[in-house]
């Protein structure tokens, strides 16, 4: 199982990558209530009406926590927000395979709590590596990343040079 913060949700649904993720990955995508009112609640934007969907089709599974003392903790020690926390408290009680998420204090609760993350352009890449995705539409839809995510310029160029590099 994988659990997923808003913003790689949200970054994968406005580059049109969410879908064809969904459908390649073998695992469960659950993300927690918090990312579901993050993600869906104001519905005025494609991406929040195709999570919407994806969620009433079932294809991402919205899931309530067992211990809100784990989210509490998690918000106070690495000042994380609620969508983070939750899906960080989520991944650990449900010993999740990985957690996906963008949230730079959210990859550090990461890195300190031993819970294997990726973010959009990793996952970008692994659908380029398993040919989900051609080498010229992947680096479409890394500009399409780059343009809404906050990447620094060297972390997007690195993708590129892997993007771009010969099999």
């Amino acid at each position: 199982m994988v659990v997923f913060d808003a913003s790689p949700l949200i970054l994968l649904a406005k580059a049109e990558l969410l879908e064809r993720f969904l459908g390649s990955f073998p695992e469960p995508v659950v993300i927690p209530l918090a990312v579901q009112a993050e993600c869906c609640e104001k519905k005025v934007s494609f991406d929040a009406w195709l999570i919407a969907r994806l969620i009433a089709e079932k294809h991402i599974e919205v899931r309530t926590l067992r211990s809100h003392m784990a989210f509490v903790q998690l918000r106070k020690e690495f000042s994380l927000g609620v969508g983070e926390a939750q899906a960080i408290a989520l991944a650990q009680e449900s010993n999740a395979r990985l957690i996906a998420i963008e949230d730079r204090n959210g990859v550090n609760a990461c890195k300190i709590l031993k819970l294997p993350f990726i973010g959009a352009l990793g996952i970008l890449l692994r659908m380029r590596e398993k040919e989900l995705t051609s080498g010229e539409e992947a680096l479409r839809k890394l500009e399409i990343l780059r343009k809404y995510g906050r990447y620094r310029a060297e972390i997007v160029d690195d993708v590129r040079r892997r993007l771009e590099a010969p099999k």
